[in-house]
């Protein structure tokens, strides 16, 4: 079971860098993502089916102009609750993280109905999955997290600046948090 889990991780993760490439620009020149690159060839679980059902009321409200970020907020805390009551703020940043994706997503001008999925969203989070390169080499990854959000409106930038704004090990364990709740869907 736990092998399966990483190997999804790791289909997430290549899908993502074949988007992204394989080189992470550093000279001053910015690769931007390709939206239509993303396809999202996974079937949902019956609570991912539940939530792409969630994502498209989304889609609609926000097409049509009326409210829709309290359904974004209520989704993020229905796929990641928070539990620990000790140290809420590993949850709070992984549901910050994942509002920041959903949000960046669906303001993409490229988005559809068709193409707002619970699949694309974990692709899209998959950009900064740091746990399956065996050759321990990290570095770039957090660049693409960065690059990408710092293409996206203000509030994409505010709830994903945790973890894109901050060291290697914390922004990992982060997104650890968040994958794991991303993963039954």
């Amino acid at each position: 079971m736990g092998k399966t889990k990483k190997q999804s991780s790791q289909n997430i993760s290549n899908e993502a860098e074949q988007i992204w490439g394989e080189e992470i620009p550093n000279k001053g020149t910015e690769k931007l993502i390709d939206y239509d690159l993303i396809e999202d060839t996974t079937t949902p679980t019956q609570d991912g089916t539940k939530v792409n059902e969630q994502l498209a009321d989304i889609f609609l409200k926000y097409k049509e102009g009326t409210e829709y970020r309290n359904m974004v907020d209520n989704l993020a805390i229905q796929i990641v609750p928070i539990k620990n009551e000790r140290d809420p703020s590993w949850e709070a940043t992984a549901q910050n993280f994942l509002k920041a994706t959903i949000l960046s997503v669906l303001y993409n001008p490229k988005t559809t109905l068709e193409k707002f999925t619970i699949g694309k969203i974990k692709i899209m989070c998959g950009m900064g999955d740091f746990s399956d390169d065996p050759s321990g080499n990290f570095s770039t990854k957090p660049q693409i997290l960065y690059r990408y959000f710092k293409q996206q409106p203000l509030i994409c930038r505010q709830l994903a600046d945790a973890v894109v704004n901050n060291s290697y090990n914390t922004a990992k364990n982060h997104l650890s948090v968040l994958y794991t709740y991303l993963a039954k869907y």
